[in-house]
Parts: structure tokens; sequence; C-alpha cells
């Protein structure tokens, strides 16, 4: 009799589920701490502006010294979907920056698809103009302002992954420790770049501090 009631419990509870759309099934894993004294990123392009949910991606440079060990790492993790934050209170993404409610990397997001990212995730090789006034993205970093292509689908290409990848935050952390912005002059709807190591625009240029588009 006992064990007749508990099996029709169970079997309630999943017919639940199944009509509630199973939010209990979603592939989550127990708690995952990112690994402590190791920085993902060597160089941060940019961090994105909120999508509709909160959400943010920070998008950096895995060095090729450590992408080998890194894709090690993802290819570590337990199969995911969904948001499932690290545990870690804060993890230093690049030198000297750190972010907290860091996502832990979904199974898509590890072979380049962040389809659960509801704004745009922008090639950064494709330049095409500086920013003038606005931009798509929130924080440049290492990342010349201006206007680039999306990948689309939001999906990084096999060859390009590891330059850039992404990691998403939730919505309690808008933006990460970064440093105030240098060499930048903003005048009317234009901007003056102040440092630039070089004179003419790279394919992909660099510059060495954050600097925030409207």
């Amino acid at each position: 009799m006992h064990n007749s009631s508990a099996r029709n419990l169970t079997s309630t509870i999943f017919v639940l589920a199944l009509v509630l759309g199973a939010p209990l099934f979603r592939c989550q894993a127990d708690t995952i701490t990112f690994p402590s004294g190791d920085i993902p990123f060597s160089s941060l392009d940019y961090i994105s502006k909120p999508d509709p949910n909160g959400y943010l991606l920070v998008v950096g440079t895995i060095s090729p010294d450590s992408l080998s060990q890194f894709m090690s790492y993802l290819n570590s993790l337990p199969a995911l979907s969904g948001n499932q934050p690290y545990s870690n209170a804060s993890i230093e993404l690049a030198p000297g920056l750190f972010f907290s409610n860091v996502m832990v990397p979904t199974t898509a997001e590890r072979q380049g698809l962040f389809e659960d990212f509801g704004g745009l995730i922008y090639n950064p090789y494709t330049f095409i103009m500086p920013a003038v006034g606005w931009s798509p993205v929130g924080i440049f970093y290492n990342l010349l302002p201006g206007e680039y292509l999306p990948f689309a689908g939001n999906d990084i290409p096999t060859s390009l992954l590891g330059d850039p990848f992404a990691f998403r935050l939730g919505p309690s952390d808008p933006s990460a420790a970064a440093p105030e912005p240098a060499g930048l002059l903003l005048i009317g709807t234009g901007f003056v770049l102040l440092g630039l190591a070089r004179s003419t625009l790279l394919r992909r240029s660099r510059t060495s501090s954050a600097i925030a588009i409207a």
C-alpha cells in the first residue's frame, strides 16, 4: 500500500511538471565554481548593453597559449541549458576586471551559439565605421569604438571561437569594476580618440582603456 501510494505521488508530480512546462527538469547542474586563479580572457573587447531580460555579454579574447586548456575546461562541464550562475562571489574574467553573477556557459555557448542572449553578439573583426553618438555596444575596452557586424544567429564560427568568446552576466551586475575612460574626448555627436598606437583604422584596432558609448 505504501509503495503504491509513493508511485502514484511520483506519477502525479511528473504529470504536473509536464503540464507546467517542467521547470524542474531544466538541464541544470549542482553548484559549479569557477577555478580559483584562472583568468580566461587575456584582453576584454566590450560589454554589451542589456538584453530585454537584463542579461549582458562580456566579450573578450582567450590567449592562444591557453585556448586549448580553456576549451578542455569547457568540455569538462556538465550539460547545461538556461541560466545557472557560478557560485563565486566574483570572477576575474580579464586582468584586473572582476564580475559577479557570471553564468556558467551553456552547452550551446561552449560551441559558440549564444541563443540564450536576447541581444546581438558582434564580430570584432568587422569594423564598419567609428561610433558617432550611439553604438549598440555598451562599453568598449580593447576594441576601437565603432559599428560592427553581428554574428549571424549569434553563432561564433568554430574558426573564431576563443577570439572572441563571451560570458553572460545576470541582471544584477550591469558592469564590471572598470577603469575610468582615458584618452577620449566626447564632442557633440562625435569623438576624438587620443593616444592610439596607430594613426590608421585597422580591421581590428585595440585601445587600452574602457570607453562608454551612450
